[in-house]
């Protein structure tokens, strides 16, 4: 046995629990839908969000040295290859503009239509598949970063019915369906926007339903969402009974809110918060677990939305949920509460204590889930440092928040965990361990 074991079983040993412990939880499901802002990102229909590269591809030798002429120049030349007859020339031409409109930042959307190119491009699309890849790629790249641009692009009918056509064409290749997908979604968000004000149950949850694939399989989605002008009416379908509406929306919204602080603000301007103690009192466990999973995209944002969490009044009813609903929705509780503390300020952190949210976090030390595990470890060592800070510089006093971990049989849980082979795990938790149990004074053991 080592050093660092015989101190922990000493400690454990000499300290005598003062509250009655809980038992141990008996089920254990595997929860893997968890969506965090600056965490998650399904790639189905990904963005192109790539730097411009070499356009010294393999297949393609180019007569164009980039280094040694503008912009406008180069822009120029690919616009004379597209409208050239040489067929390695069209194809190295729209390539070129493919690369140029995929630059992450500011991409020269303006200046390729002003060259009155796209009815060119037009024209080679669906006639040879080497030249229908970096169309519908470049044609998605110029719809999918402005509704102003994107309906200029679809006011050529053409484009649905060859955007149909490849998907005619045998071995179409993935990427090719992605671009040609997200070309025509682009064009249903405002028939979805406007369905949604339809009375008709069924047929605002299929809307919403729709909305909700997209924003939630596509970044670049939610500014489109935003723009389209369907979040007032996202917000307000909240106060609806119909779980037919509530999952949807539920869904859709906390896409939205998983974006950046500026999307996440457009949807709490439209007094999102207003109706999450109703929700998380919903009959229906789906949508308890929805609302949570929406509430830690809006916790994990930064500190004047997590101060509005606070002023709504939400946290004590999440704390209250916690005791009595079914696990799944705890798991989700805790991720609220984590973010709280990984984003929030030291006063959020000290109400969140004050709320008894140690004993959330001690609760799903022992859990299969991993995940949950570390976002528990990680949220008790900073809640810990931050009693060490204070209460260390008040009158001498010992840090009360290691006294509430062990109480809650924080550390027992957390001396099992050093049994885990997962390396972050252990090594967080030997090191809270040692940093706050094993050279605490918090207790006096004479007293024992």
């Amino acid at each position: 046995m080592s050093n660092f074991q015989r101190k922990l079983r000493k400690r454990q040993e000499r300290f005598k629990q003062k509250k009655s412990r809980t038992s141990s939880i008996n089920k254990r499901i595997n929860y893997n839908i968890q969506i965090s802002k600056s965490k998650r990102e399904n790639g189905l229909m990904k963005r192109r969000n790539i730097i411009v590269e070499s356009l010294n591809d393999e297949n393609l030798e180019s007569n164009i040295k980039r280094e040694t002429i503008s912009f406008k120049q180069e822009l120029n030349v690919f616009v004379k290859y597209i409208n050239s007859n040489n067929q390695k020339n069209v194809l190295e031409g729209i390539h070129g503009i493919r690369l140029m409109l995929s630059v992450q930042d500011n991409p020269p959307i303006k200046q390729v239509l002003e060259t009155g190119v796209i009815p060119k491009i037009l024209t080679y699309f669906a006639t040879n598949t080497d030249y229908d890849l970096q169309c519908i790629w470049a044609l998605g790249n110029l719809a999918g970063d402005s509704t102003i641009f994107r309906d200029q692009i679809l006011d050529y009918d053409e484009i649905i019915e060859k955007i149909s056509n490849i998907y005619s064409i045998k071995n179409i290749s993935l990427q090719m369906a992605r671009n040609g997908v997200w070309v025509l979604v682009k064009k249903a968000i405002p028939t979805f926007t406007r369905l949604i004000m339809n009375r008709d149950v069924g047929l605002i949850s299929d809307a919403s339903w729709g909305l909700s694939f997209v924003v939630s399989t596509k970044k670049k989605a939610i500014d489109a969402i935003i723009d389209s002008g369907s979040i007032p009416r996202l917000v307000f379908l909240l106060g609806r009974e119909d779980k037919e509406i509530l999952i949807p929306v539920l869904r859709t919204l906390a896409s939205v809110v998983s974006g950046n602080f500026t999307q996440t603000n457009e949807v709490l301007q439209y007094g999102i918060l207003s109706y999450f103690q109703k929700l998380l009192s919903h009959k229906h466990s789906e949508i308890r677990r929805l609302s949570c999973w929406t509430l830690s995209n809006i916790t994990a944002g930064d500190p004047q939305q997590i101060e509005s969490v606070y002023k709504s009044g939400i946290i004590p009813h999440l704390i209250e949920l916690f005791e009595k609903d079914i696990e799944k929705i705890q798991k989700e509780i805790c991720w609220v509460l984590s973010n709280i503390v990984e984003c929030g300020e030291e006063a959020h952190i000290h109400l969140l204590v004050e709320k008894g949210v140690i004993k959330v976090f001690c609760k799903f030390l022992n859990t299969p889930d991993l995940r949950i595990v570390r976002i528990c470890l990680e949220s008790l060592e900073k809640i810990l440092e931050l009693g060490k800070q204070n209460f260390n510089n008040e009158m001498n006093m010992n840090n009360l928040y290691i006294t509430q971990v062990e109480e809650m049989r924080g550390f027992e849980k957390m001396s099992k965990l050093l049994e885990e082979k997962t390396q972050n795990i252990t090594k967080t938790t030997k090191r809270i361990l040692d940093n706050f149990y094993l050279n605490s004074n918090n207790v006096d053991f004479e007293d024992y």
